[in-house]
């Protein structure tokens, strides 16, 4: 996984990744708001999440 974080950081610039990073956080906020109860998504929101975060950190040189 830290392999293809970094080639997103690598790829892509600030504005694409955290506008990647805003869509995964309303599609949480929208499963949140419907109350959906399914443990695949939640994981691979999480992924999701914390790809996008630590390639954001990684392209900008900030630390988590």
């Amino acid at each position: 996984l830290q392999k293809f974080t970094s080639k997103l950081a690598t790829t892509y610039g600030d504005k694409a990744l955290l506008a990647h990073a805003m869509a995964v956080n309303g599609l949480w906020r929208n499963a949140c708001a419907l109350g959906i109860d399914d443990e695949k998504l939640w994981c691979a929101l999480d992924v999701a999440w914390e790809v996008l975060i630590t390639a954001l950190a990684i392209s900008t040189g900030k630390q988590l």
